[in-house]
């Protein structure tokens, strides 16, 4: 909870301070806020605009960039000695997926109303033929109606689990590789197994550090690309949301 309030605090001030100075209408100066405008219109031009459509992009980039940067800077927090990334736990990717949830259905039924978004998402099938084809059909169309409307659910439950695993699974990764050096320095691992043979903490130690080094730069790589997807998934199912295919 410390962390995850660090982080919220570090992006509302970032883009508070952001946007006094683009309201202003000066030109970028300075690393920091080349940076921060930068990061915005990634969102706006790779995420919303893609996800959501040009015409209601606009209205979504508020929520879409702070959804970003809120996940990017949990993830990548847990990079630092002594931290963790918050969203390497489940209840944590469960609450922004359950904000996303809200977010995504409050859009459709606004577009579309309550009545009319709830039939976005029964199919529309037509078969040839006599009773037994129309009753097939009716049955096919209840199944697939099911289908979409569990789908409504297990999407958001998607985002969870992908941020959650993604996260999870690559500290500990980094976790275990480490844990080499205590293993072998362990005495009692060394009295079982590599009895005088000390040196291996030589050979250990080096190669766990210089690999985890390796993996930490992929980790910041895999820190950016989750926030993306979570936020880019979000955009997508908001614009299927407002305009469903029939």
């Amino acid at each position: 909870l410390l962390l995850i309030t660090i982080c919220a605090f570090v992006v509302a001030i970032a883009m508070i301070w952001l946007g006094r100075k683009m309201k202003n209408g000066d030109s970028p100066r300075g690393y920091l806020w080349n940076m921060l405008e930068s990061l915005v219109f990634f969102v706006r031009d790779k995420i919303a605009r893609p996800g959501v459509g040009e015409h209601d992009a606009d209205k979504y980039l508020p929520y879409l960039t702070t959804l970003f940067l809120f996940i990017f800077s949990m993830n990548l927090i847990g990079m630092l000695p002594f931290m963790a990334s918050p969203t390497a736990a489940i209840t944590v990717t469960g609450a922004l997926a359950l904000v996303s949830f809200v977010v995504i259905h409050v859009s459709g039924i606004k577009e579309n109303g309550f009545d009319g978004y709830l039939k976005t998402f029964i199919p529309h099938i037509h078969l040839e033929g006599g009773p037994a084809m129309q009753l097939m059909g009716k049955l096919i169309v209840v199944g697939m109606a099911i289908l979409e409307y569990a789908t409504a659910f297990i999407r958001c439950g998607v985002l969870a689990v992908r941020l959650f695993a993604n996260m999870l699974a690559g500290h500990t990764v980094l976790f275990m590789i480490l844990f080499f050096i205590s293993l072998v320095a362990n005495p009692a691992y060394q009295i079982k197994v590599a009895e005088g043979k000390e040196w291996l903490l030589f050979g250990v130690a080096p190669f766990s550090v210089g690999l985890v080094t390796a993996l930490s730069l992929l980790e910041l790589f895999i820190a950016g690309l989750q926030a993306f997807v979570f936020t880019f998934l979000t955009a997508v199912f908001i614009g299927l949301a407002k305009h469903p295919a029939h």
